[in-house]
Parts: C-alpha cells; structure tokens; sequence
C-alpha cells in the first residue's frame, strides 16, 4: 500500500517537474529581471522578473505534460525569494511582508498561466486540421 500511496502522490505533485519548473523559472526571473534599462527602475525591474517567470514556464509548458501545481509552487516560491531579498529591509521592518506574499501570488498566477499558454501552444501546433 505505500507504494500505491507514493504513486498517487507522484501523480499530484512530481519532485522532478517541480525541480524542472523551479530552474526555469528562476532562469527567466533573472533574466527578466536583469534587463539594463528597465532594472534601474525600483519596482519595474521585479515586475519585469515576473514576465520572465512566465516565460519560463511557457517554455516548460512547450515540451512537458500538464503540472500546473509544480509550475504554481514553483513560481510562487521564485518571486516570493526575489522580492524577499530585493526588499530585505522592507521585511525585516514588517511592511514589506503583504508585498512579498503578493509577489508569491503574482508569481505562481505567472507560472499558471505561462504553463497553460506553452501547453496550449503545443496543442495547436500538434493538432491535425
């Protein structure tokens, strides 16, 4: 029966795809992030990490079966560690905390959403006419 249970549970939530989805979308938050004129831009440059969180995982979306809760989580846990860090000050003092969660929330409706484009993108691609 344990293994039964661990099947299941690897059906609902694949530490590898996790992982696979977590690098790509830590790939394009930085590079999102990291373009020169509009990272000088206090919060421009991290909303900038955002879209490249989805295109992160819209390529994820491109080649993968369909793991929205590991692109989710992944994600979310991207942008929440960004802003958490970019604004470590903010946090420490407690005001920057609602703008952390919100960052995790932004982040994992970005991987949702960049995940569900990709997949919708292969199935137009792929589908006879």
């Amino acid at each position: 029966t344990r293994s039964a249970i661990a099947r299941g549970a690897t059906r609902v939530f694949s530490p590898r795809a996790f992982l696979v989805a977590l690098v790509l979308a830590a790939a394009g938050m930085f590079l999102g992030g990291s373009i020169p004129l509009l990272s000088s831009i206090p919060l421009v440059g991290n909303l900038m990490g955002l879209v490249g969180v989805f295109v992160g995982t819209f390529v994820y979306g491109l080649f993968s079966p369909p793991r929205y809760v590991e692109t989710a989580v992944a994600g979310g846990l991207v942008a929440g560690v960004s802003f958490l860090l970019n604004f470590l000050l903010l946090t420490v003092v407690g005001i920057g905390i609602p703008l952390v969660a919100l960052a995790a929330l932004g982040g994992g409706v970005a991987g949702v959403l960049g995940h569900y484009f990709g997949r919708d993108l292969r199935t137009g691609l792929t589908k006879q006419l």
